[in-house]
């Protein structure tokens, strides 16, 4: 936006012997600065696209109750909407966190699910230490806390705790789109 800004004071001004050129050349660069913010404006809307074909669904205390006593793996985040960190690692679309979910959508023995603790109290026998807190639960053990923030970790911290899921994930990324 501001080179289209720059380019147009540029296109205005026509005060030497040359200013038709020069107003020629700021009018090619307003249009390059268009061209490049709505080839950025596409790909973001295309990544929003892709986020939104799986998105990490939002579980209340009755439906935590039924993951721990169901036979599936589970991976939850716990997250308050106000915190910052939340925000950053699990609510927004390009969030790490929902980039994992989307690498682990085909792990047909895991669920993958979000708990707000403005709806109230983490109840037993989940727990979380800070917000965002993440845990992998797998039925038959205890629910397990993982106490970092890095992404290639958190992976291996899922593969290491979910039993039932042992096998079926897929090789590690070195990205996560």
């Amino acid at each position: 936006l501001r080179a289209v800004k720059q380019a147009h004071a540029k296109a205005t001004v026509a005060a030497s012997p040359d200013a038709g050129k020069e107003v020629e050349i700021a009018k090619e660069e307003a249009e390059d600065a268009k061209s490049v913010a709505k080839v950025e404006a596409e790909e973001v809307q295309e990544a929003k696209e892709e986020l939104d074909k799986y998105p990490v669904p939002d579980v209340n205390t009755q439906q935590l109750d039924a993951l721990y006593h169901g036979n599936k793996d589970v991976l939850i985040a716990f997250y308050a909407p106000w915190c910052r960190h939340c925000q950053q690692f699990v609510l927004k679309p390009d969030a790490s966190f929902n980039r994992i979910a989307r690498f682990l959508k085909e792990v047909d023995t895991l669920e993958v699910v979000r708990f707000s603790v403005a709806q109230g109290k983490i109840p037993e026998p989940w727990h979380a230490t800070f917000l965002p807190g993440i845990v992998v639960y797998s039925p038959g053990y205890e629910p397990q806390e993982y106490r970092g923030r890095d992404w290639t970790n958190l992976l291996k911290f899922i593969v290491d705790n979910s039993r039932k899921s042992t096998g079926k994930f897929p090789a590690m990324p070195t990205t996560l789109m």
